[in-house]
C-alpha cells in the first residue's frame, strides 16, 4: 500500500534560482515550466504524454512539443 505524501499549503519557491535558470526563455516557456512544477509538487511525477503536459500548462500539444525541448531537461534525473 503506497502512502500519499502530505500536501503542504505552500511550495518552497526560490525565485532567484527560477529566474536564473530560465534566463532567455520566453514568457510562455517560463509560465508553462512554473505550472508543471506546481503540478508535480501537488501530484507527484508528471505524465510524459505531451497532451497531458499541454493541458496542465494551458498550451497546445504542438506548443508543448516545441517547449519540451527546453523545459523537459528540467524534469529529467
Amino acid at each position: 500500500m503506497s502512502e500519499k505524501r502530505p500536501t503542504l499549503p505552500w511550495i518552497p519557491f526560490y525565485y532567484r534560482d527560477f529566474l536564473a535558470s530560465t534566463m532567455g526563455w520566453s514568457t510562455t516557456e517560463r509560465g508553462a515550466y512554473a505550472l508543471l512544477l506546481f503540478a508535480q509538487w501537488e501530484a507527484g511525477p508528471l505524465d510524459s504524454d505531451p497532451l497531458v503536459l499541454a493541458s496542465i500548462a494551458g498550451v497546445t500539444a504542438e506548443e508543448m512539443r516545441q517547449m519540451w525541448k527546453r523545459i523537459g531537461r528540467k524534469f529529467r534525473d
